[in-house]
């Protein structure tokens, strides 16, 4: 639903890479509870500026404007680093697929796709995702699970964009 609700924007708007003034949050409406937005700041900062509350037991509520590398150990945080780079200079689309261990012990896999807009300066800064989590196998409704001690990934991705 995401992927094609982003390239039905695409092709209204010229360039492989839509603008965010264009979304409309309410056209992905059955999907709200799994997605989130971020903005690049520079390398080390990425604000979080919208977690879906299909992740309520996952991220904590301080989490909405601060730094997601805050929010993961150093060897996760430079991985997702590299993935926002990665995006940003293609500009391409990611789908990731990681698993990780939580504070509490518990195996937490991380699925999602994820996908630039541009910012007001024209830069693909802001991105869109859909994510699905579950800890041990299981939905992560419901489970209290403060944040990933590490992380390893399984699989990623990219999806170049083109007009």
């Amino acid at each position: 639903m995401l992927w094609d609700y982003w390239r039905v924007l695409q092709q209204q708007h010229d360039g492989c890479v839509p603008p965010y003034a264009a979304f409309r949050p309410s056209r992905l409406a059955s999907i709200l509870p799994t997605m989130a937005l971020s903005e690049y700041v520079d390398r080390d900062t990425q604000k979080i500026r919208l977690i879906g509350g299909g992740h309520d037991g996952f991220w904590p509520r301080e989490a909405i404007g601060a730094n997601l590398f805050d929010f993961v150990d150093a060897t996760a945080a430079e991985g997702r680093k590299r993935l926002y780079q990665e995006v940003i200079t293609r500009p391409c689309g990611c789908y990731f697929d990681e698993e990780g261990l939580a504070s509490n012990g518990r195996i937490v896999r991380y699925r999602g796709l994820f996908l630039p807009f541009l910012d007001t300066n024209g830069k693909p800064y802001i991105f869109i995702g859909s994510y699905t989590v579950s800890a041990d196998g299981f939905d992560l409704k419901g489970t209290t699970v403060p944040g990933l001690a590490s992380r390893t990934t399984n699989d990623i991705k990219f999806v170049t964009l083109s007009d």
